[in-house]
């Protein structure tokens, strides 16, 4: 599965959006509500912690978040109450509810387990530094059990600027004036605990431990940290009832909370001033409910949340997150918003909040009204991501077999092609390689009789060209919308495509070297044209079931695909979740064979190198074999290299793949083909020169008939000089008696020299490993500077019918000699002999010149 790979690079690589970068949200302020903020932060954080790098809520009091919301510290702020604070830059913030909880009155009285109640007129004296012992009259009232705890009642209170402070002050104020006390000081503009009987504590938690810590001590606390207190020390502290205005003493209880909750009138919050008011529950006249029942707000300004659009955007889903998630409150003994009358509205005036003045909401299909459902819903799909404040990018992600288009609700079937540009260069590459791999068909089996497409056998030839159009043929598939069967295909075509091509070409190669290497080797039936393409249509075969078995074991399948930069997915063939070890196994192997199949080319390529000077088409296969190699190695660098993990890099892998696989199935058989070819078709067939004999020819005789009365003998050799530092080298040698002509062809060893001149001496084997071979060799003393070479034999009947030539030559010429005849005609002959990479035609007296070819 190489034919893959490389693309018009620039042209795809669009702009990345901000989409993949992540934002960072700052809020905090009130505690009162921190405990079910904190649990929300940690979990929305954990969900789209590819988005948001970091989320905080700092925990502090109500007029700290008001203050940092408003200067743009905070994106968001929690509060207590209504807006308190100065804006004077005409800046109005808004208070939006988000949860309910109670205050309750949490003490330390060892030995006490019995819970205190506190009327309406003793907790407003408690406060104001009027009762300071447990046993006043006034708490022995309603508390008999208390008559004889004479110790001072210590109260620790938190600062004015502290929201649970202000809302403790307003229910007193209410408690004042429903009882009929004059001049409650709860109300006064600045007020401050300052009873002698009472500290400071820092913090909520700090009064929580004081309490838990020192006997006869009372705070106000949430709902939650007094259920802590409990908890801690449960034979210590205890949380008190609060007289509801009916006169019944009513402890803190989810039912108690939300039978407050549930009896604001949704006018009330539809008309609210959300600038200057927020909701109020404390003294709520249901009966049963909790008397100091408070709503704790979010603290937002509308017009400018953040300067970074998604920074706005991240806030709203997280307000929206938290509203309408009922655990968050209810875990943390809050009583939620979601589900009541107040949650509508709360959503509808997130929806109105703007973006530097562009409206933010309702530009996506997915964004969800108030009641969850969709104004465009799905048609064939779903949306993705549940919450609201969406780019106007996001669309439904369909279902198998549809796709969007033209609409963005998941209502059109997928066409069986992907619309685009890239599809569009796909097919220009299908068409115009289609074209030129048939009209190569088309001239090899026109020009198949023609000596050189002969030469380089057409039946092969055509084989090669076979698989290149399958090859060619894939590219359709890449630009195909995925589905099963196209994921098949992507894998086995392929697969079919290289095992052809590239098997055939390794086993021309083969043939070749060892037609060079090891002639008699060479004359075998086993490297006939036949057995070559049934070879190779084997080897094709069984990479084609590899590549099914990774489809089908590894569970390869339409799945969506899913970028960081757009909100775009489209449907690819991956694995399914679960089985992605599996199909990287299989890959590897499918991997593997290939790999080997070009690796194999690659070496048989180096090792024919020295080929090309006496066959042409050595050369070619080499260059075909490097140029594919780079090929596919780009590809893969491409592909393995680059995550998609963006459209872009998507894009990329599809066009690489595509062009890869054009230039392995197309620009490579135009370079092996095209040189026999060119010379067919000009008419330059009527020659071929001993350095451009097929390799059909070689194996079918080693003999070159010159004429009826004169032959050429041919043997290949292994020769070097007879020195020391001499490297062996593989030859051939041309034994022409009847001319007495000796002829060298190795590289810059060749040279021709008078045959009965020469001298042979036999070499005698010394070794036994030498003795065990079947080489033979001989010191071959040639030309008039007596030059000796070492000539090996690869059997001793070569070397036997060599000498014998050499007798001959010398009888020729003794005749000759004898007979005083002299040569009555010339004709020339031509032999090519590769020196220093330069070719010298040598002459002879020689009859007629014939050559043999035969199909390759």
């Amino acid at each position: 599965m190489i034919l893959t790979t490389a693309p018009f690079i620039a042209l795809f690589l669009a702009p990345l959006s901000a989409r993949g970068e992540q934002v960072t949200i700052k809020s905090g302020g009130a505690s009162f509500p921190a405990p079910a903020y904190l649990a929300a932060v940690a979990e929305f954080n954990t969900l789209y912690n590819a988005d948001i790098g970091s989320f905080s809520y700092a925990v502090s009091d109500t007029t700290t978040g008001q203050k940092n919301t408003y200067s743009g510290d905070y994106n968001f702020g929690g509060s207590d109450v209504a807006i308190n604070i100065a804006q004077p830059n005409g800046t109005r913030l808004i208070a939006l509810p988000a949860i309910a909880g109670g205050i309750g009155i949490s003490y330390n009285l060892p030995g006490v387990s019995q819970n205190v109640k506190f009327s309406r007129t003793v907790l407003p004296r408690i406060f104001d530094g009027t009762i300071t012992k447990w046993n006043d009259p006034a708490l022995v009232k309603d508390n008999p059990f208390l008559a004889n705890i004479s110790q001072t009642l210590m109260v620790v209170t938190r600062s004015a600027s502290s929201g649970t402070s202000q809302n403790m002050f307003r229910g007193l104020a209410l408690m004042d004036a429903s009882t009929g006390y004059a001049n409650s000081p709860f109300l006064a503009k600045g007020f401050k605990l300052t009873m002698k009987n009472s500290f400071t504590a820092a913090t909520t938690a700090s009064a929580a431990i004081i309490v838990g810590s020192v006997a006869y001590t009372m705070t106000y606390l949430n709902q939650l940290e007094a259920r802590d207190l409990e908890l801690q020390s449960p034979t210590l502290t205890t949380t008190g009832l609060i007289q509801h205005i009916n006169g019944e003493f009513v402890g803190w209880s989810a039912s108690t909370g939300k039978l407050a909750v549930s009896s604001i009138d949704q006018s009330v919050v539809q008309n609210m001033d959300e600038a200057t008011q927020a909701l109020n529950l404390i003294d709520t006249p249901v009966a049963g409910s909790y008397p100091w029942t408070i709503v704790s707000n979010f603290v937002l300004n509308p017009t400018n949340i953040s300067s970074d659009y998604m920074t706005t955007i991240w806030t709203l889903r997280f307000l929206w997150f938290l509203i309408t998630h009922e655990k968050f409150s209810a875990n943390a003994g809050f009583i939620p918003i979601a589900g009541t009358n107040i949650e509508d509205e709360i959503l509808a005036h997130l929806y109105n909040i703007t973006f530097q003045g562009q409206q933010i909401y309702g530009l996506s299909v997915c964004d969800p009204l108030p009641d969850g459902t969709y104004k465009n819903p799905c048609v064939h799909g779903a949306c993705d991501n549940p919450y609201p404040f969406q780019d106007a990018s996001i669309q439904c992600v369909c279902e198998f077999g549809y796709q969007n288009v033209n609409e963005d609700n998941c209502s059109e079937p997928a066409p069986f092609f992907i619309p685009g540009t890239l599809t569009t260069i796909q097919w220009a590459l299908f068409g115009t390689g289609a074209g030129l791999v048939v009209t190569l068909i088309g001239l090899v089996y026109k020009n198949r009789n023609q000596p050189s497409v002969k030469a380089m056998s057409p039946l092969c030839s055509i084989n090669i060209l076979g698989g290149c159009f399958l090859g060619v043929f894939a590219i359709i598939y890449q630009a195909a919308t995925q589905n099963h069967s196209v994921c098949y295909g992507k894998a086995v075509i392929p697969a079919v495509a290289f095992g052809i091509v590239f098997s055939m070409i390794f086993l021309k190669a083969l043939r070749i070297f060892l037609i060079f290497e090891y002639p008699r080797i060479a004359r075998s039936r086993f490297l006939r044209d036949d057995v070559l393409i049934a070879t190779s249509i084997l080897i094709s075969v069984f990479d084609g079931i590899l590549a099914f078995i990774y489809v089908k074991a590894g569970n390869i399948e339409p799945g969506i695909k899913e970028f960081t930069d757009v909100a775009t997915h489209v449907w690819s063939c991956q694995p399914r979740i679960g089985s992605e070890n599996t199909a990287t196994a299989l890959m590897a192997v499918l991997f593997a064979f290939n790999g080997l199949i070009m690796v194999l080319c690659v070496l048989i390529g180096q090792v024919t190198r020295q080929a090309a000077a006496k066959f042409s088409e050595s050369k070619a296969v080499s260059a075909m074999v490097y140029v594919s190699c780079a090929a596919v190695m780009l590809g893969l660098g491409i592909c393995f290299g680059l995550e998609p993990k963006t459209i872009n890099i998507y894009n990329l892998h599809r066009i690489t793949v595509s062009i890869a696989t054009w230039i392995v199935a197309v620009i490579s058989p135009i370079m092996l083909m095209a040189p026999a070819l060119h010379n067919a078709t000009a008419g330059e067939n009527s020659r071929i020169s001993t350095s451009q004999r097929s390799e059909s020819s070689m194996i079918d005789s080693v003999d070159t008939e010159l004429n009826g009365e004169v032959k050429a003998f041919m043997f290949q050799i292994g020769l070097r000089p007879n020195r020391a530092t001499a490297l062996w080298k593989a030859a051939s040698m041309l034994a022409i008696p009847e001319i007495d002509m000796l002829i060298l062809l190795g590289g810059q060893y060749s040279g021709t020299f008078t045959f009965s001149e020469c001298s042979i001496r036999v070499l005698e084997k010394t070794t036994v490993a030498a003795k065990k071979s079947n080489e033979e060799c001989i010191e071959l003393t040639v030309g008039a500077n007596k030059t000796v070479y070492l000539v090996e034999f690869p059997r001793k009947d070569l070397m036997e019918e060599f000498r014998s030539l050499r007798s001959r030559s010398a009888m020729v010429k003794k005749r000759d000699s004898d007979s005083n005849h002299a040569s009555s005609q010339g004709v020339g002959i031509r032999a090519s002999v590769a020196s220093n990479n330069t070719q010298q035609p040598l002459m002879g007296k020689l009859g007629r010149k014939t050559s043999q070819t035969s199909n390759i």
